[in-house]
């Protein structure tokens, strides 16, 4: 059975907790968090889109911190919650909020140094920094940045830079246009642009 809290609704567990590790100043509107096991999923689903940022933490749970404030992002209906795979964050517009939408959000969340993730959004870049795990999923357009990653990604954006460095990694890459850059990178993973010729490749590992 799926577990959920409101965003706007401060987890008060993690009150006393989030006074002596917060990730930054105090002008964060919504902050959740969740005690997870190493491994399980953080699931994104981002039907407003929004700049997407996950970083690895040395804690067995995972925090959930946005700036969504209404005049910024209005008609947007945002919720985290606990699933049966790990954690799931979704936001969408009301259904009687009309066609069109604008929506400007930055969404920061902490998860174990292994965890996988899958996350599909209507647009804004994605950053991941430190995990292990799988990674999936795609953005309307946006960067993918990955830094200090293992495992294997499976990443796609309908257009913007893709930057990947310090990491041993598998898979696929893909932006619709835009500069790729690897650097320090080993693995059997490969990167194409919309705009630039050929592929570009991870190093083979030792043998």
């Amino acid at each position: 059975m799926r577990i959920s809290v409101p965003l706007a609704a401060l987890v008060l567990g993690a009150s006393a907790f989030l006074a002596h590790d917060c990730l930054g100043d105090t002008n964060h509107e919504h902050r959740q968090l969740f005690s997870v096991s190493p491994g399980q999923l953080l699931d994104v689903q981002l039907d407003t889109g929004g700049s997407l940022r996950i970083v690895a933490w040395n804690r067995d749970q995972v925090l959930v911190d946005t700036d969504w404030r209404e005049e910024t992002c209005p008609d947007a209906l945002i919720n985290a919650s606990r699933s049966p795979e790990g954690v799931l964050l979704s936001s969408r517009y009301r259904p009687d909020s009309g066609d069109t939408h604008s929506c400007s959000m930055k969404v920061e969340i902490h998860v174990p140094s292994r965890f996988d993730v899958h996350v599909r959004s209507a647009g804004g870049g994605i950053e991941i920094v430190d995990v292990r795990g799988s990674f999936e999923g795609h953005t309307g357009g946006g960067s993918l940045a990955l830094r200090g990653v293992r495992g294997r990604a499976e990443l796609r954006t309908g257009g913007g830079e893709i930057r990947v460095r310090d990491s041993e990694l598998d898979g696929h890459l893909a932006t619709g246009g835009g500069h790729v850059s690897l650097q320090n990178v080993r693995g059997d993973v490969s990167a194409r642009s919309g705009s630039e010729p050929g592929v570009k490749r991870g190093r083979m590992r030792s043998q």
